[in-house]
């Protein structure tokens, strides 16, 4: 199944969540981030995955022993899911 996905948002209260469904356990059944970066904090969560496809990546997640595998696909020639886009990005303390 296909999501459209983007972010950040303006809303802080933004989250993200991924659920293995039957639930075995409450509390390893369901993996949840919050805030403008949630999406990206959950899929910095899972296992990432190059191909040798250009811009597609794929997240991998354990969820009690179930494997759960998202496909990555960005809609430019570079992914911005990307560890190393991100990877030393930071933001201020405050504005100046």
């Amino acid at each position: 199944r296909r999501l459209k996905a983007t972010g950040p948002g303006p809303r802080t209260g933004s989250r993200a969540a991924i659920t293995a469904s039957p639930r075995i356990r409450q509390d390893t059944s369901t993996l949840l981030t919050g805030g403008r970066w949630a999406l990206f904090h959950l899929l910095d969560a899972g296992k990432v995955q190059e191909t040798a496809v250009r811009g597609r990546q794929l997240v991998e997640y354990d969820f009690d022993g179930r494997r759960v595998v998202l496909e990555i696909t960005a809609g430019r020639d570079f992914n911005p899911v990307s560890r190393e886009l991100l990877q030393n990005f930071s933001c201020p303390a405050r504005a100046l």
